[in-house]
């Protein structure tokens, strides 16, 4: 069971940067309206000094063999800190990362255009 700010974790926890892109992928004000409600059920990890220089660390370590980028650095970053698991689509991604404990999944979003703006 993973403790973070002394508290016991819910199943999952959830980064600043992936939630700021769950929201930025919302359409429309309706769409944005029901993630802000969705959200308020997860626990959300903020960025904070300690993962902004993991996040330094690994771009330091592997931008130019990797071409590690910044918002790719800051969700590893995080995970190492708490010492989770990073559940992602494309373990490739962050497989470079020899410290970073790897959950694979293939829950993919299902993004729909709207016509007329």
């Amino acid at each position: 069971m993973n403790i973070i700010n002394n508290k016991v974790s819910a199943f999952f926890v959830v980064g600043f940067t992936s939630i700021a892109d769950i929201v930025k992928g919302s359409l429309n004000k309706q769409q944005q309206q029901k993630i802000s409600k969705q959200i308020k059920f997860f626990h959300i990890i903020h960025i904070d000094e300690e993962i902004s220089e993991i996040a330094l660390q690994l771009i330091s370590t592997y931008h130019l063999s990797y071409d590690a980028a910044i918002n790719d650095s800051l969700l590893p970053a995080t995970a190492l800190k708490y010492n989770c698991l990073l559940a992602t689509c494309n373990t490739k991604q962050y497989a470079y990362i020899p410290s970073l404990q790897l959950f694979q999944h293939t829950v993919k979003p299902q993004r729909k255009r709207l016509s007329g703006g």
